[in-house]
């Protein structure tokens, strides 16, 4: 067994996209951390947050994101038997914690190279081997079908965020209950339903700045009924204020 490199918490633009059309010379295995798409030969699907893929070298893959920033653990490395993992084909774990904790511990007997880090490093990645092993034979796999309503839905909520968007009706748009919408859509795309509604509102909010709004008018035009509100969001997720970014200036 040879590892070749491993990376953790890589972090890609909302375009990123890693296009192998001769594949890997490695055995590549990867947990996406955010949600992303998934392209092999001429197959495309959705890759949910948590979710895992082993490609043996030499096989065409494409994966990234899906218009969003995107990130990833991998590990490269030689002369590995997979058993009875699904190559190719994304799938799903039980306990995808559980699998991101494995991969950092790989990652930091290989990175800080104490003593007999080698074996230390074989045995934490043969760990991890067992676990997508169990953890893919326990998980349910979700159908693209499944996934995909979701997906229409979040493309109406990014497209109308000033609308009165709640988790109930979202989750009564999606047919499910409210909690069973709020599980489905964190795997799905990596982050709860009104956690991405602010986000989506907040990224509204800035283009009409952008285009000349006013502070009020943009905030309410995004669904922000609370100005102070609006205004502290703004500050600590986008890192300047509003009338900053109108004005074209950070802060």
């Amino acid at each position: 067994m040879h590892i070749e490199y491993v990376g953790i918490d890589w972090r890609h633009e909302r375009h990123f996209v890693m296009d192998r059309p001769q594949g890997h010379s490695t055995w590549v295995i990867i947990q996406v951390t955010s949600a992303g798409w998934w392209w092999a030969e001429e197959d495309s699907q959705p890759l949910p947050a948590g979710w895992c893929v082993v490609m043996p070298p030499g096989l065409a893959h494409r994966y990234g994101t899906g218009g969003r920033p995107f990130s990833n653990h991998w590990i490269h490395v030689e002369g590995i038997d997979v058993g009875a993992l699904p190559q190719r084909d994304p799938f799903a774990v039980a306990d995808p914690v559980a699998v991101s904790q494995m991969f950092r511990e790989v990652h930091r007997e290989w990175t800080t190279r104490a003593t007999d880090w080698e074996a230390a490093t074989a045995a934490h990645l043969e760990l991890l081997l067992i676990a997508l092993r169990r953890g893919q034979a326990q998980a349910s796999r979700p159908r693209v079908a499944d996934v995909r309503p979701l997906q229409a839905l979040r493309s109406r909520v990014r497209s109308e965020p000033g609308a009165g968007w709640t988790v109930a009706r979202m989750a009564a748009e999606a047919g499910l209950s409210p909690s069973r919408f709020r599980v489905r859509y964190r795997s799905a795309f990596g982050l709860g339903p009104l956690d991405d509604l602010l986000s989506a509102r907040l990224d509204h909010a800035r283009a009409l700045l952008l285009d000349g709004l006013t502070v009020a008018a943009a905030a309410h035009r995004s669904g922000f009924s609370d100005l102070s509100y609006f205004h502290r969001q703004y500050r600590r997720r986008l890192g300047t204020t509003p009338a900053g970014s109108r004005d074209g200036q950070g802060d």
